[in-house]
């Protein structure tokens, strides 16, 4: 959970996803990260709990489009 100003997160997950892009290990060449994003301002949240089942759907399709667009499969 990041706890930043709205005006930030597009900077701040650019440079995330650069750095994931550009990542290369010792033992592996890349490495894929799934997240999701949920700000505050999208809506009125009654719990900590709805936030983060929405961000966890967002992340699993994140996850899904990955797989899709990369054509990797990940059951290999």
């Amino acid at each position: 959970m990041i706890q930043e100003s709205v005006s930030n997160i597009d900077s701040i997950l650019q440079v995330f996803d650069v750095t994931i892009h550009d990542w290369h290990g010792k033992y592996s060449n890349l490495i894929s990260v799934s997240y999701g994003v949920v700000k505050s301002s999208e809506q009125d949240f009654d719990a900590v709990q709805e936030i983060s089942k929405l961000v966890d759907e967002r992340m699993y399709q994140n996850k899904k489009d990955y797989y899709t667009t990369s054509c990797n499969d990940r059951r290999r």
